[in-house]
């Protein structure tokens, strides 16, 4: 498999949406950005004067830009033989390749009345790759119209799940469910009061 597979596989492990593939993978290159190109070094030597692994050299990285453990945890993912076999004059076209890919993996619109943390996404990530396609991605909109429920778009096919959906469908039905439960209340209230 050859370099951007790997690191398109990797991040895809735990990494569920368009946009954090994208963000996790920015920081991947400003990481191999600052170990190619800069002069302070960071491959070099730690406090105790022996030579920092790449493993070390990253997580030292993403705890100085303050990553959340779920960013931490995708960039960890990625082999270390990938820091093996890229170098100065591939980092670019190897970022390129890694953006390409992502970019040509199926999306699932996913319309929600909220923004999710990563949890929540993982874990609606997971269920969705477990249960409609494997090496999609996810991209959440937010909509207040979906409250009570959620929309969906996969496959140019619309799929309304809101309540104001199920709402609008079933009116008639649900008013006078409300209506015959009011009157019932009102009736034994008459009887008790």
């Amino acid at each position: 498999m050859d370099t951007a597979s790997l690191v398109t596989e990797s991040l895809l492990k735990n990494t569920y949406t368009r946009a954090h593939i994208l963000y996790r993978l920015e920081v991947f290159k400003e990481f191999l950005e600052k170990v190619f190109f800069t002069h302070a070094q960071v491959r070099g030597v730690t406090a105790d004067g022996k030579e920092a692994s790449n493993e070390k050299l990253l997580l030292t990285f993403l705890k100085g830009r303050g990553e959340n453990e779920h960013t931490v945890a995708s960039l960890q993912a990625i082999p270390m033989l990938v820091y093996q076999t890229i170098t100065a004059q591939t980092v670019y076209s190897i970022i390129d390749m890694v953006k390409e890919r992502t970019k040509n993996l199926p999306t699932f619109i996913v319309y929600v009345p909220v923004e999710f943390d990563e949890k929540e996404t993982q874990r609606i990530g997971t269920w969705i790759r477990a249960h409609i396609q494997k090496d999609l991605l996810i991209s959440f909109r937010i909509s207040p119209k979906s409250a009570g429920g959620c929309a969906f778009i996969w496959r140019d096919a619309y799929y309304d799940f809101s309540f104001s959906y199920f709402f609008k469908a079933h009116k008639t039905a649900m008013i006078r469910s409300i209506r015959d439960a009011y009157e019932r209340f009102r009736n034994t209230t008459k009887h008790t009061g």
